[in-house]
């Protein structure tokens, strides 16, 4: 089985990916968190712009996938984990944790370096949240995503299968922690102890820099608690919670010629100020 997967990792990739997107729209639109907003062709128009013309330039950029280039790293012999001899399912398991934990760390980088933050700052301007946010990045964060995540794998030397499976799981958790889909509070309690959320992540979508500093990890949400870094609630309510960047709220932030452009002007707003947890904090 894990040699099929391997052999057939882009077709897994993109059955998981389209599948997530499917059953999360269906969901936002049978239970919504919040009401839809004004510019919901706008923003849907440019949001998946940009998701097209970054799958074209990585693929012609980067032609190998991640899952290939953890193929080259094993064949070779590359990374810690190959100079342990340990059992398969160990590697497996920390590699994945070391991929995930350097999820962590790349958006946390994302948000405190000024140059990383005035391309990432395109995925916190939108006005709205829902399964789209997901694909809203600008095609530069996406070749430093890939370069990454590639140097993480190396160091590690995280199996095929491990990388396969990070993944798989990101490409469902990016659309299903942007949701704007509602669910029962027991759910959301325990589902978030250990995997993030979308009421825990659109808190890191919030117009609040203390709250948009704040909820970095991609699956597992242990890496915010054990950081410090973790928020469980807003300040209000997710229902009119405001979304967005302070300095940023013209609608034309939606199109997709702002989000190219922008980047490459002079301007940039700095970084948002150093984590503080708000004072209204609670966990769960």
């Amino acid at each position: 089985m894990g040699e099929f997967l391997l052999e057939h990792h882009g077709e897994v990739y993109s059955v998981a990916f389209f599948a997530a997107i499917t059953l999360i729209a269906v969901w936002e639109g049978i239970a919504p968190r919040r009401e839809g907003g004004a510019f919901l062709r706008r923003r849907w128009g440019g949001n998946i712009g940009l998701a097209v013309i970054n799958v074209a330039l990585i693929h012609l950029i980067v032609p190998v996938a991640a899952v290939g280039f953890a193929l080259v790293v094993e064949a070779h012999g590359i990374g810690l984990l190959h100079w342990i001899d340990s059992p398969i399912w160990i590697a497996a398991i920390v590699g994945f944790l070391a991929i995930d934990l350097g999820r962590y760390v790349h958006h946390y980088l994302l948000h405190r370096l000024p140059v990383l933050w005035r391309v990432h700052r395109i995925h916190h301007a939108d006005l709205d949240y829902d399964f789209t946010v997901g694909l809203r990045f600008h095609p530069i964060e996406g070749l430093f995503t890939t370069a990454f995540a590639f140097a993480v794998i190396a160091l590690v030397g995280a199996p095929p299968i491990a990388v396969l499976a990070a993944e798989v799981l990101v490409a469902i958790s990016g659309t299903f922690v942007h949701a704007n889909g509602r669910t029962p509070r027991w759910v959301e309690s325990h589902v978030r102890r250990i995997l993030v959320t979308p009421d825990m992540h659109r808190i890191h979508h919030s117009v609040r820099p203390d709250e948009h500093n704040s909820n970095y990890a991609a699956i597992l949400s242990v890496w915010d608690r054990l950081f410090g870094t973790y928020v469980a609630h807003p300040a209000g309510p997710h229902e009119t919670m405001d979304i967005g960047l302070p300095d940023l709220r013209d609608p034309a932030c939606l199109n997709l010629g702002w989000m190219l452009i922008t980047p490459l002007r002079r301007y940039a707003s700095p970084p948002p100020p150093a984590f503080t947890r708000p004072p209204t904090e609670t966990r769960w």
